[in-house]
């Protein structure tokens, strides 16, 4: 019996290079994940914090086998200690884990977003790094009002422009698709750059 996999990004890569094990996922590599960001344009605050983030995700006694191995394991990541236990979006933790919400992303990838512009013209939905932040609070606000709420829903959801971000035709700001949260969260693919780069 495999254990979901409830970060949308680490799935989408892995199954980009069919790199999903059949029965339960293993140990994953610290270099594949920086390929992979590194690949998608990832800036250099996050590729210096993924190792970092990589390395405590299995908890405190897991640090020295992580470091001795130079990879983590996925799951033991649900549980650890930046698990979000529901303090997130929920797309893909309510009501179980690994099953996509459809309710839950309507509210935060729509329900937060707006009206971007392509590089061709056409206008889409879309939400910049200032609408994840109040998503971000707004998740504080839903789940227990803490710091460490808004800290983790802060991270994770400014990684996805700093990962998956496209420039704003008009205004030039760095902004997620609505539609490719939605292949990412739903299907587990990833934005077609970033697999054309990956």
């Amino acid at each position: 019996m495999s254990e979901p996999i409830s970060c949308p990004v680490l799935r989408a890569f892995l199954r980009a290079e069919n790199s999903l094990p059949p029965l339960k996922y293993t140990r994953t590599p610290l270099l594949q994940l920086l390929r992979h960001a590194r690949a998608a344009g990832a800036p250099f605050k996050t590729l210096a914090a993924l190792p970092v983030i990589a390395i405590v995700s299995n908890g405190l006694r897991s640090i020295p086998m992580n470091l001795i191995s130079g990879s983590f394991d996925l799951s033991r990541v649900m549980g650890g200690p930046l698990d979000k236990e529901h303090r997130g979006t929920g797309i893909l933790r309510t009501p179980e884990p690994g099953v996509f919400n459809a309710e839950r992303f309507q509210r935060a990838f729509i329900g937060f977003s707006r009206t971007c512009t392509r590089s061709d013209g056409a206008e889409e939905p879309g939400l910049t790094k200032a609408d994840l932040s109040r998503l971000a609070r707004a998740n504080r606000a839903d789940f227990d009002g803490t710091l460490r709420t808004l800290l983790i829903n802060s991270v994770e959801l400014s990684a996805l422009v700093d990962l998956f971000g496209i420039p704003d035709a008009v205004t030039g700001e760095q902004y997620v698709s609505s539609a490719d949260m939605r292949a990412l969260f739903e299907h587990g693919h990833l934005p077609t750059r970033t697999a054309q780069a990956v």
